[in-house]
């Protein structure tokens, strides 16, 4: 039986927005290569990673949110998925941190590597406030926005995390 391959894209910009008629959240994403994606995540997911991420915001990184760097106004424009032949319903993201800098893998429901994201503290705390305005328009529960989880996760800093 031949091993299905499939190329992890590695993005460079993405949106999100709350989609009402799939209760999920869309991330349409832009790879270094100019190839497009759209992953799915769903309320249950998001939940877990926003509150590894807000934790490790809260325990890792200074808070600067007085001096943020917004963007200029190409980074707030949404990205078009009209020529987008890739959809995925992601199950799984791992989070691996180095050099100051969090990737996050997005796993099929294959485990495939199907994109990976590199965040700066600062593009983070601006993904986190996105997904924040996707769950407000949701009406999904804020308070893991608000929320750190135990310190045993911070004690696994430098080993990868897993969610699912």
């Amino acid at each position: 039986m031949a091993e299905h391959k499939v190329d992890c894209v590695r993005l460079v910009k993405v949106s999100v927005r709350y989609s009402p008629e799939e209760d999920r959240v869309l991330m349409n994403g832009l790879g270094a290569q100019g190839d497009r994606i759209k992953l799915w995540l769903t309320a249950r997911l998001l939940q877990r990673v926003v509150a590894h991420m807000t934790t490790v915001v809260n325990l890792h990184f200074v808070d600067n949110r007085g001096d943020a760097d917004h963007g200029n106004d190409e980074a707030h424009q949404g990205i078009s998925s009209e020529s987008c032949a890739d959809e995925v319903l992601v199950r799984t993201v791992e989070v691996k941190s180095s050099g100051g800098r969090l990737e996050q893998i997005y796993k099929d429901g294959q485990e495939l590597e199907r994109a990976s994201l590199n965040l700066s503290q600062t593009e983070l705390a601006l993904w986190l406030r996105g997904l924040e305005k996707c769950f407000e328009r949701a009406g999904w529960p804020l308070s893991v926005f608000h929320s750190a989880l135990d310190s045993a996760v911070s004690n696994r800093e430098s080993s990868p995390v897993t969610l699912h």
